[in-house]
This record gives C-alpha cells, structure tokens and sequence, in this order.
C-alpha cells in the first residue's frame, strides 16, 4: 500500500508539466526540512500566519523536488498541507491530505503539544485514518 501511494505521488509530481514550469528552481530538501520545522514550531506556538504563509509555500512547491526524500518526510508535508486546508475551513481537502498522509504513516498521532487533545482537526484526522484503513485508493 504505501509503495503504491508514494508511486501515485511520485508520478503524480513528475508528470504535470504545468507544474514543472512554474517551478523556477528546484524545492531542495534543506528547504523542506525548514518548512517543516516552521510548520512545526508554528502549529505548537499557534502562530497561525507563520503556518499559512509556510503550508502554502510547501503545497506548491511540491512539484518541484527533484530529490529523494524519505516517505516520513512525504507524511510530515501531506500532514501540515491538510492541517492548512482544515484551518482554512476546507474539511473535504484537510482530510485528502490526511489521508494519504496516514497511508504513508499510519503510526502517526499528534503530540498533545502540538495539537490539544480536544482539538476537533482530531477528529477529522480519526476519520481519515478510518478511510486510509479501510478503502486505500491506489
């Protein structure tokens, strides 16, 4: 199941060539590692517009990694990508993200630092996990 989600997303990445053009340079992993430790900061300090600006960054610069990166590091991304779209008010996008977030990492669960244990985005990512288990999309 994950090689068959980190395929879809490879390709999925290295095939739009729309994409690809308007990467201007590549989105090195020094640059996603950053991002995803503004994201993390961010989320636990709530600093909610570092968050956006740094999510939003990360989503459209997806497309432009040419480098391998580990399928943990995929989860983190599609993780703070979806948590961006659930704070945007966009649940049906948040749990895409989430979901196929949980197909790469389907340990993960948040740290009550980072996301309060009443927070309703876990509810939303309990439902993506149930999804992510129980009708994996190729």
């Amino acid at each position: 199941m994950k090689a068959r989600t980190l395929f879809a997303a490879a390709l999925w990445l290295s095939s739009s060539t729309t994409a690809v053009a308007m990467c201007d340079a590549p989105y090195t992993r020094a640059e996603v590692v950053a991002d995803i430790g503004v994201l993390t900061v961010s989320l636990r300090d709530l600093e909610l517009d570092a968050f956006d600006v740094a999510a939003q960054r990360m989503e459209s610069r997806l497309v432009c990694i040419k480098e391998t990166l580990p399928p943990l590091v995929f989860a983190s991304a599609y993780r703070y990508i979806g948590t961006y779209h659930y704070f945007q008010g966009d649940t049906p996008t948040a749990e895409s993200w989430l979901r196929t977030a949980l197909e790469i990492d389907p340990g993960f669960a948040w740290d009550v630092s980072q996301l309060g244990e009443e927070h309703p985005l876990r509810t939303v990512m309990a439902k993506a996990r149930v999804e992510a288990q129980s009708s994996p999309v190729a």
